[in-house]
């Protein structure tokens, strides 16, 4: 069996893993859903009783509960304040602090907070800056996955996962009579993300798996896209002007004699199940300029009158000034250049010629 054959079979015999869906927060979006020190903000603002959340204590005594679990130390805090990157003596930075006051005075919950780095903190300093009772003090890492508590701090901090926190807060949720919130949702949803993004999913097997097949693919891909490259260069011959471009998805088709006209082709559509290409006539610079005159001139009645879409999209600096979108089946696929060749003529060349005559006109004076 020869290559073609194997990744033929491959394609019709593979069980490929469903793609792994995941809701994007306004973490996401503000791109700091990665960012240590931004879930340690979200971590203070839930674990402060007087804040605004309307969740009480409830993170607090989560994870009270499960340093209780793990260690069988209890710290009693009813009254606290929790602070954010607290210097100790000597310069280091507790992510979170959680200190007792009033009648619970020098009792603390120290917070070490590990998302993507290594736990190379100076714990045993950070255990000292809080002075009090060994028993009236606890340090936490919280971390993503499993970690080894350092020797030198082993029986004053204790290793609580970010999903043991998450999961008991949404386990007891229902006792608190409270509907999660809106932020409440999202940092939930962040977190529950942070272990989809860094866990080898079942796709990522399956790469490593298929390797060879998967990256004869990934081949196949390029040469795909280098086809529809060629063909556009073609295209471009065949009506007599020039292609250029860099872009991953579009190319320009345009006569150099006429400055700030030109066609733009997007094909990033031909690479989605429902092939579709996109012609454009663009106009940019000192053409967008006269855009008036050409509108004149020209006029969008006209350009509609042929089946064409007027003014589809601008931005800063150009504007695409007449637009059409178009299916491409298999059989068109193959004389692609052919293709794109016939609708410039057919359904454009009659709008272009006429709005390259009043940018002609006016470059000659």
């Amino acid at each position: 069996m020869n290559k073609q054959q194997s990744l033929e079979t491959f394609l019709k015999e593979a069980q490929f893993p469903k793609p792994v869906r995941r809701k994007r927060t306004f973490f996401d979006i503000s791109g700091t859903s990665h960012y240590e020190l931004a879930i340690s903000n979200w971590y203070a603002y839930f674990f402060d009783q007087e804040e605004d959340h309307g969740l009480g204590n409830l993170f607090i005594e989560c994870l009270r509960e499960l340093v209780k679990r793990k260690t069988g130390k209890e710290i009693s805090l009813h009254f606290f304040k929790v602070e954010k990157e607290v210097t100790t003596k000597g310069g280091k930075r507790i992510d979170i602090l959680v200190s007792g006051i009033e009648e619970d005075e020098r009792k603390y919950i120290i917070i070490e907070n590990k998302i993507n780095h290594w736990l190379n903190n100076d714990l045993d300093a950070y255990w000292q800056h809080c002075v009090g009772a060994e028993d009236s003090k606890v340090g936490v890492i919280l971390s993503l996955n499993r970690e080894t508590v350092p020797l030198t701090v082993q029986h004053k901090f204790v290793n609580v996962q970010h999903c043991e926190i998450i999961n008991l807060v949404k386990e007891k949720l229902s006792t608190y009579k409270q509907e999660a919130s809106y932020y409440l949702n999202e940092f939930i949803t962040t977190i529950e993300n942070l272990y989809t993004d860094l866990t080898m999913n079942e796709e990522v097997k399956f790469y490593y798996k298929n390797l060879e097949n998967c990256n004869r693919i990934y081949d196949i891909v390029d040469l795909a896209y280098k086809y529809v490259i060629d063909q556009l260069a073609a295209a471009s011959e065949i009506l007599g002007l020039q292609a250029s471009g860099k872009s991953d998805y579009h190319r320009y088709i345009y006569d150099p004699k006429h400055e700030g006209i030109s066609y733009t082709i997007h094909f990033d559509k031909l690479f989605e199940q429902q092939k579709k290409i996109t012609i454009n006539i663009e106009l940019y610079g000192k053409a967008l300029l006269i855009e008036d005159m050409i509108d004149e001139r020209v006029g969008g009645d006209a350009v509609v009158s042929v089946g064409l879409e007027h003014k589809a999209d601008r931005a800063n600096g150009w504007l695409y000034y007449a637009s059409k979108t178009y299916e491409v089946k298999e059989d068109d696929l193959e004389k692609l250049a052919n293709f794109v060749a016939e609708k410039v003529r057919n359904d454009f060349e009659v709008i272009y010629n006429k709005i390259e005559g009043v940018v002609s006109e006016v470059q000659n004076g």
